[in-house]
């Protein structure tokens, strides 16, 4: 998309110059080459553009390939300005006899600011191009610069709609630039599912896992529905549906409301209505916020009936280049919230103790990168931190974790903490774009505080009593996922230091995307 024109100059291939540039005859022959003295530039038009600065060529030899990296060094300077279709002109090229070094005076033409005309897609089967269009920042007839594209493809990943984006293409139209994307969508209508088996010691072993459902564009383009159910234990079990609406008439943000139901067989049940959303003030970043009404049923001899009002403020980074197998990219989540828990009930334990009102503070951080270390090989990082302060504590409140969405190698929610912090690493090679071989070590640690529930017999949880306990926890294993005309299937084995090979966990798991 430039010119580069040049007024009658050659350069011998051995080093010797001669031809006339601007009038100026070069004919002092140089056996060791002519270098250059400097470059100067002349700027046709505009002056409030930046330049490009060739001081660091002084003492290089001048060549035609010296002459070509020049102009497309001045012309990536400008389309970084906006100027897509710039001219550069070797005006002269003065040699000094002296010290065979020569002065290149240079004239750009930047030429006028290069619009977006539109973008074209392949690949589309029931988004329209109308509501994709609305999403990126880039606007058709606003002025281009080459960072747009991998913003535009980053901001079309994070929406959730596609399974893959590919890089992107530049292409000129009748009135500026085309963008130009292959992308695969999602299924309008995906399952999830993961079985979970851990042999027991008698011989009679526990299985758990969970189901997923989401309809996308039920309602409105970027409009899903998801509904998960979980069996993690034989006496627990939990239930959440969700309805979220991505760029809602093309504005940035993203917002949800959802239910959430937790039953602990006949000791208690935990209701929460949850608002959230996010707020997309670039393609790698966003503001996020929360709202939550809880409900706690409990039998009295266990803990006081509760209600909760919850809200947080948090930040999200995020930069994947694959939906569903990233090879690089991360994506980061911070949140930090402030909880009002109330009694209103009596227990007949320990009731007038507990403060018929409090206030919980929580933090919790959440990471994953991919670095794509060589070739075929990907280092894949989890880790996970959080932390609650409050006066005094109920079993309910605290931080649930373990299994394979966290630490794998234990069972599904097996610890309680108030604070925890563990990290996974996973390397994987690639046997193809979305099968690997994976091997994993993950290690945490975790403070369990002392709680009021003084009675809970939860058959799923190591911490049984309610007295304090801290303590240091890690696993290992491996597996394979590999692309089924299903969908993904993962299959992992994992053992903590506490298993043995006859008792370790194996989890399978298969996403119909």
């Amino acid at each position: 998309m430039f010119r580069i024109k040049a007024r009658s100059y050659f350069v011998f291939l051995f080093g010797v110059m001669g031809g006339l540039c601007s009038g100026v005859l070069l004919a002092n022959p140089c056996m060791d080459g002519i270098r250059v003295e400097s470059v100067n530039v002349r700027l046709l038009d505009l002056d409030d553009i930046n330049l490009p600065d060739f001081s660091a060529l002084k003492g290089v030899f001048l060549t035609d390939s010296l002459l070509s990296s020049i102009a497309d060094e001045s012309h990536q300077i400008l389309k970084e300005q906006g100027y897509w279709e710039s001219t550069v002109t070797v005006e002269s090229i003065l040699q000094s006899p002296e010290n065979c070094g020569a002065e290149i005076q240079l004239a750009i033409d930047p030429g006028l600011q290069t619009p977006l005309e539109g973008y074209r897609w392949i690949g589309l089967e029931t988004l329209q191009p109308s509501f994709l269009e609305q999403l990126p920042a880039l606007r058709a007839g606003e002025r281009v610069l080459p960072s747009d594209r991998k913003r535009v493809r980053q901001t079309l990943l994070s929406t959730g709609f596609f399974r893959d984006v590919d890089e992107g293409r530049w292409e000129m139209g009748q009135q500026g630039l085309v963008l130009q994307f292959t992308v695969e969508e999602l299924r309008q209508n995906a399952l999830d599912g993961m079985i979970g088996y851990a042999p027991g010691p008698s011989g009679d072993g526990l299985l758990a896992g969970y189901g997923d459902l989401q309809l996308r564009n039920l309602l409105l383009p970027g409009n899903e529905l998801t509904l998960r159910y979980e069996q993690l234990s034989r006496s627990v079990s939990r239930l959440d549906a969700t309805v979220r609406q991505t760029y809602p008439a093309g504005l940035p943000v993203s917002l949800a409301v959802g239910v959430h139901f937790l039953q602990q067989d006949t000791l208690y049940l935990q209701q929460e209505f949850r608002a959230e959303g996010e707020y997309f003030l670039s393609a790698g970043f966003a503001v996020t916020g929360s709202g939550q009404f809880g409900r706690v049923r409990a039998v009295s001899t266990l803990q006081p009936d509760t209600r909760s009002t919850s809200w947080g403020l948090g930040f999200r980074w995020f930069s994947l280049d694959h939906a569903v197998v990233p090879k690089r990219g991360y994506d980061v989540r911070m949140i930090g919230e402030v909880e009002l828990r109330t009694r209103i009930g009596v227990s007949e334990t320990s009731t007038q103790e507990l403060p018929a009102r409090q206030r919980i503070q929580r933090f919790q951080y959440s990471g994953k990168v991919y670095i794509a270390a060589a070739n075929r090989w990907v280092f894949a990082l989890r880790n996970e931190l959080r932390h609650m302060v409050s006066g005094s504590f109920l079993s309910t409140d605290l931080y649930r974790f373990g299994g394979t969405n966290t630490v794998r190698g234990y069972a599904e929610d097996q610890f309680r903490a108030a604070t925890l912090a563990w990290a996974d690493l996973e390397p994987r090679f690639l046997l193809d774009q979305e099968t690997y071989l994976f091997v994993f070590g993950a290690y945490g640690w975790y403070d369990r505080p002392e709680t009021w529930s003084r009675q809970v017999a939860d058959s799923n949880a190591q911490d049984r009593s309610g007295v304090r306990k801290s303590a240091w926890i890690g696993s290992f294993g491996a597996g394979i996922a590999y692309q089924t005309p299903l969908g993904m299937m993962r299959i992992s084995y994992a053992l903590s230091p506490d298993d043995t090979f006859s008792s370790s966990k194996i989890h399978v798991a298969l996403g119909l995307q």
